[in-house]
């Protein structure tokens, strides 16, 4: 029993260094060889503990773990639950630090359970779930130590700032660096975040102090990352000093540094720096360019956030199965135990009914009852899970039949199909909602020969999406109808200021809106007035056979720094042309042509090869040609977003 405690000692020692020499690495990423060797020396870990403890509870019919074997069983949990975050795969970290949380708990190690709470809070911090966070981190910190309590509240503040609550996240990081002495690296790292909130505060000079601070620091210890992200909040006060040029140049040199540290969350908001002190100096095909970097970085971070996230809910789910699992078997152990020593008196009872057979009959009967009563109490449990699964089923159907009388209400308030081929009828819609429910929709009203229509894509897609549409298109109606704006920059710029009224009721910081394509037909004089958030317009010109492209303002109708007031276009269309609407949907599908290509994006480039090739053809035969590009094309590929692309052919 001792050498096998040593042997155990000896592999949390090797896991505690082997670990230690990846979290103190001047760089942050881990090499696959250590991964490697973290995951065979914790493989070995488990097969050791379990084998030793199988054996004492043989020899010694131990039942419960000893107090030595839940320290090693909550240590190994946590070690894995490291491993596990370094690589990437968040739902067996979650699981790992939950169970060493629990062991820790039950040893009543307070300190080594705030550990785990705050690397389960950076687990959502890297979803981008702060709320979830901070419920993890928001914990009683009167019987932690100093540095536990000046972490909790880095992390804490560090989740107000990004839901830019700064007020809050002044407080906290104040508290922090009350109680925390050392000059160490996490006292720059919350000086770090001062600096975002006296630059919030407009406390230009004490900010600037701040980053002079820090800059010393981390150039001492060889901090690339945090020295290019110094830049940033450099070229941020700059842009408030109105000074664009500095801005500009401090982001872009960030973006390239951090673009070779390859830390995507960082460059996503340098890209976003370039793209606005761009604008700022005019310089729009910058501004473009890393606006579309931009997006493209948010998008993938955004399905990798919605992937890890996922995949810590399933984990949770198994992890909730397994305990309940354990609870039933753990039950189901008592009632064999039970059962075990009630066939032993019984054993004991014919013995006795060799010499009385009275007390033979009354064992038996004894017995015999007793079964009777467990079989019925076990027979009424199965019934009670068996109306319990009844229950839930019914709930799925109630839950389903309600989300397809949602999609039928939304039909009838954003989606005027039959209006509008009525009004357009050599014209075709395709539209492809992700879920029952899209955020998608498109819209149409007339007013005299004036005729109202728009394709739109608002924030998320199911339910939620669905919701924000609802809100989005009430609020073009009360543009058209109630406030009678009847030119698109002027009804895109009053019904952003509707939307932003609306979600800012919320205390919890509604930041959602829609892009869009939004067109005035004058039907007599054949012109068409046109304006964008975010989603252009297409218009084939059968004339000359081109297929000539409208950009958008670079700006979605909601919430927006720097937003500026929308653009209108007025374009004179002849007989046969074609207008094309759409949003982002199909362009950004997944999928192939060609089962032996890899998969990719359909891109813009591959919309204007499919409409230039049916432009010249029947409304009906278009939205054919369509459907089946779209279900060639995404084949057994998930559908990743709504899809709606309306043509219009003039008479």
């Amino acid at each position: 029993m001792l050498q096998a405690i040593r042997q155990i000692s000896g592999i949390f020692l090797l896991i505690f260094l082997l670990l230690s020499e990846c979290t103190q690495s001047a760089s942050i990423t881990t090499t696959e060889h250590q991964l490697d060797n973290i995951r065979e020396i914790l493989d070995y870990c488990y097969v050791v503990p379990k084998q030793v403890f199988r054996d004492l509870k043989q020899i010694e019919g131990l039942e419960p773990l000893s107090l030595t074997q839940k320290l090693y069983s909550a240590k190994a949990y946590f070690y894995e639950g490291i491993c596990y975050s370094i690589s990437n795969d968040f739902g067996k970290s979650l699981v790992a630090y939950k169970k060493s949380r629990s062991l820790y708990h039950s040893l009543n190690k307070i300190d080594e359970e705030a550990k785990c709470d705050i690397n389960i809070g950076v687990l959502y911090i890297n979803i981008e779930s702060y709320q979830t966070a901070i419920r993890f981190l928001n914990m009683d910190k009167s019987k932690l130590t100093d540095e536990l309590k000046s972490q909790l509240s880095y992390l804490i503040a560090y989740c107000y700032i990004r839901m830019n609550k700064h007020l809050d996240a002044d407080n906290i990081l104040s508290y922090a660096l009350s109680i925390h002495k050392s000059f160490d690296k996490l006292h720059y790292e919350i000086l770090l975040s001062q600096i975002d909130v006296k630059i919030e505060q407009n406390k230009l000079n004490a900010a600037k102090s701040l980053i002079d601070t820090c800059s010393v620091y981390f150039k001492r210890t060889s901090n690339l990352t945090a020295l290019s992200m110094l830049k940033l909040k450099t070229a941020k006060i700059e842009s408030i000093k109105q000074n664009f040029i500095v801005a500009l140049n401090l982001a872009v040199e960030a973006y390239h540094e951090l673009q070779g540290l390859n830390y995507r969350s960082y460059i996503l908001d340098a890209a976003r720096a370039v793209t606005n002190y761009s604008s700022q100096l005019g310089d729009y095909k910058k501004a473009y360019t890393f606006s579309q970097i931009y997006h493209d970085i948010r998008d993938s971070l955004s399905n990798e956030n919605n992937r890890w996230a996922l995949n810590m809910m399933q984990a949770e789910l198994v992890l909730t199965e397994k305990e309940n699992k354990i609870k039933v078997l753990e039950k189901e152990k008592v009632i064999e135990k039970e059962k075990l020593r009630y066939q032993q008196l019984f054993t004991i009872g014919a013995l006795v009914a060799l010499i009385i057979v009275a007390f033979l009959l009354f064992f038996a009967v004894k017995n015999f009852r007793l079964s009777k009563k467990q079989n019925n109490i076990i027979s009424l449990q199965k019934d009670k899970l068996e109306t319990q699964v009844k229950l839930v089923n019914n709930k799925n159907i109630e839950i389903l039949s309600s989300i397809n009388y949602a999609s039928r209400l939304q039909s009838a308030i954003v989606n005027p199909h039959q209006f509008f081929t009525n009004i357009f009828p050599n014209s075709f819609i395709f539209y492809q909602p992700k879920d029952i429910v899209a955020g998608d929709f498109f819209w149409c009203e007339k007013i005299e020969n004036k005729v109202f229509f728009a394709a739109a894509d608002c924030t998320g897609h199911g339910v939620p999406g669905a919701l924000v549409s609802v809100v989005c298109a009430t609020a073009l109606n009360r543009t058209l109808y109630e406030y009678e704006k009847h030119e698109p920059g002027e009804i895109l710029d009053t019904t952003r200021q509707l939307i932003i009224e609306t979600f800012s009721k919320s205390k919890s910081g509604v930041m959602d809106g829609m892009d869009i394509s939004f067109c005035v037909l004058d039907t007599d004089a054949k012109q068409v007035t046109w304006a964008g958030a975010n989603n252009p317009l297409w218009i084939y010109k059968s004339a000359s056979q081109q297929l000539l492209e409208y950009k958008p303002n670079k700006q979605p109708i909601g919430n927006w720094e720097n937003a500026t007031p929308f653009t209108s276009h007025v374009i004179q269309l002849e007989s046969m042309d074609v207008m094309y609407l759409f949003t982002d949907g199909f362009q950004d599908q997944f999928g192939t042509d060609d089962i032996l290509k890899p998969i990719k994006k359909f891109k813009p480039a591959g919309m204007r090869k499919m409409l230039q090739s049916i432009a010249t053809l029947a409304a009906e035969e278009q939205y054919q040609r369509v459907q089946h590009t779209f279900e060639t094309w995404k084949g057994d590929t998930d559908q990743i977003d709504d899809v709606t692309l309306i043509g219009i052919c003039i008479s």
